[in-house]
């Protein structure tokens, strides 16, 4: 009777901890930062275990290249898939990653800079949530696909919340 006692105890705590953590303003904080922390555990797994996936890294680095050689003529940049159609904001940020990453070579550190940035972004996202009173937040889909390759979007994104 006793060990019965005391796994039904357990549970009685343990289902008041997630009801606690899912349903009380009190435990934002401590949700948030748990979700924040599984999130970036989850994406570095996925850098680690997924093979890469060239989408247009490469094509980013040759457009990038053209313009911190001195070609600033849109017309004359371009990548592996075609002319380079971004704004020069996307140049500047992609130029700090050309130089971070060896030229464009280290892809690996690339995606972890991504990783970065992507936690950063759900960071505030979450904040906004918290600071908007949102009732349980929790149960809104926070989750992108920026996780799978190395894009613009959501260091873009990060700068237009910033």
């Amino acid at each position: 009777y006793i060990h019965t006692h005391t796994h039904t105890m357990m549970l009685k705590s343990v289902v008041e901890l997630l009801k606690w953590l899912l349903f009380d303003d009190k435990a934002m904080w401590v949700m948030m930062l748990l979700l924040l922390a599984a999130e970036a555990a989850l994406v570095v797994a996925i850098i680690y275990f997924v093979p890469y996936t060239e989408i247009d890294w490469k094509a980013y680095m040759d457009e990038v290249e053209g313009a911190i050689n001195g070609t600033y003529d849109y017309t004359l940049l371009k990548g592996d898939t075609g002319p380079l159609v971004y704004p020069a904001g996307f140049v500047y940020m992609f130029g700090l990653l050309y130089f971070a990453t060896d030229r464009g070579n280290d892809i690996a550190l690339a995606q972890y800079y991504f990783a970065i940035f992507y936690v950063m972004f759900i960071a505030v996202v979450m904040y906004l949530y918290a600071k908007s009173k949102v009732q349980n937040f929790t149960h809104t889909h926070t989750h992108t696909p920026y996780t799978r390759c190395s894009t613009c979007c959501c260091l873009s994104l990060f700068l237009v919340l910033y």
